[in-house]
């Protein structure tokens, strides 16, 4: 289905991200990094626009990252004059704490722990700089640990490889990659599987 065309923006302000197709990074190294700088610095002259600020990083690229933007949307509310992330009818709160409408709550509930611990974690009583610590929730691997323990229990090119196996073999594989404690999201990124592929593995 084609995407629809963007709204144009009052103020003339865009928030601009990107990401790879099945979430897997856009940039393998810093010559990529840099080829992308380079042509991002000829776009003010070339499209005549102004560019306030930039950052080659996924935005959620660890778990932590990941919980802290999910409670940072759920906590805007609390800047227009609401007290509680609840009282905002106009955000995915109450598909986390009661039943999913839009959103797929699934990843996000079963880092925190569940509706409960989401409804903690989201406390704005916390402050905003509260972190759920996930190191209670089992072993955590950085994104690089995870690359590295893939490719060496699968092979350096094991997103390839995994794409050509029958549903048996590449969901034996998959929860393999769980067993050693790459996270779902971890294993989406890597292998470009579907996070829901990986989850019913």
């Amino acid at each position: 289905m084609p995407r629809q065309a963007r709204r144009e923006s009052n103020s003339g302000i865009y928030h601009v991200t990107a990401q790879g197709a099945g979430r897997r990074r856009l940039f393998e190294d810093d010559k990529d990094r840099l080829r992308f700088v380079e042509r991002l610095r000829a776009l003010p002259e070339k499209d005549d626009v102004r560019l306030l600020a930039w950052c080659l990083s996924a935005p959620v690229e660890t778990e932590a990252h990941l919980l802290a933007a999910i409670r940072y949307i759920h906590l805007n509310p609390l800047d227009t004059g609401a007290s509680h992330p609840r009282d905002c009818p106009w955000s995915s709160y109450g598909e986390y704490v009661g039943k999913p409408r839009i959103c797929d709550t699934s990843l996000v509930l079963e880092l925190v722990g569940g509706a409960e611990s989401f409804e903690g974690y989201c406390d704005p009583s916390q402050g905003h700089d509260y972190l759920v610590s996930l190191k209670e929730r089992g072993p955590y691997l950085s994104e690089a640990e995870a690359e590295r323990v893939a490719a060496s229990h699968l092979g350096a090119d094991f997103a390839d490889r995994l794409a050509l196996l029958d549903k048996s073999e590449r969901d034996r594989a998959l929860r393999k990659l769980r067993a050693l404690g790459l996270s779902v999201r971890q294993i989406e990124r890597l292998t470009g599987v579907g996070r829901n592929i990986v989850a019913r593995a």
